[in-house]
């Protein structure tokens, strides 16, 4: 036995002492009462759809007149409490169809009468096509517009903007007429000037 444990710990050194001494007794875990859910999916559940106002069911629903029928039979007077001699409308089970698959806006703001003439319309639009090459006659915009390529060719060239010659000399005497002063610094219109009159005027001492 000792030889065992000093094997097991020479193999794997992160079992802990419970887990060495531990002996499995084979109890097997104890399995408590549960009550099982009604519903495999309680959430979608509330928006599944019993019955339907098409002639032939599928899957789980029922046509609303069978369904009627059967329930009459066998709950003869809830039925005449609530039914009498007449079948569910089935204009009810189509309009609740229509509500699940609408959003919460369509169905607290929007006129359900009005939606469904709206998608009338549509479909009664949808039957009618035009053919591929049905002629669709120009309209006034059509018929006044001109292309100016077909004018011209050179229609959408920029054309390069060009400066005459001027009789006020260069663009520093122009400023001076003008006494434009934006754009120069202090430094060109006082110590620049300055040397440029010094210059022009031979006011320094030519080099020996």
């Amino acid at each position: 036995m000792l030889a065992i444990l000093f094997l097991i710990m020479c193999t794997n050194p992160f079992l802990s002492m419970t887990k060495k001494d531990f002996t499995d007794q084979g109890a097997k875990p104890i399995v408590k009462n549960f009550i099982p859910q009604e519903f495999k999916d309680p959430i979608t559940e509330s928006f599944k759809s019993y019955l339907t106002a098409k002639d032939e069911a599928t899957g789980e629903e029922e046509v609303v007149d069978a369904y009627t029928s059967k329930f009459l039979e066998e709950n003869e007077t809830i039925g005449n409490i609530y039914f009498g001699s007449r079948l569910l409308d089935r204009d009810v089970v189509l309009n609740e169809a229509v509500d699940d698959k609408r959003t919460v806006y369509d169905i607290d703001y929007c006129d359900k009468e009005l939606f469904k003439k709206y998608l009338e319309e549509e479909a009664e639009k949808q039957r009618f096509r035009l053919p591929d090459d049905w002629y669709i006659p120009l309209t006034t915009q059509k018929i006044s517009y001109r292309e100016p390529l077909m004018m011209s060719s050179d229609a959408y060239k920029r054309s390069e903007k060009k400066t005459g010659s001027t009789s006020l000399g260069t663009d520093s005497k122009i400023r001076e007429i003008l006494q434009v002063t934006t754009g120069i610094t202090e430094y060109q219109s006082i110590i620049g000037h300055m040397g440029e009159i010094i210059i022009k005027e031979g006011l320094h001492r030519k080099p020996s």
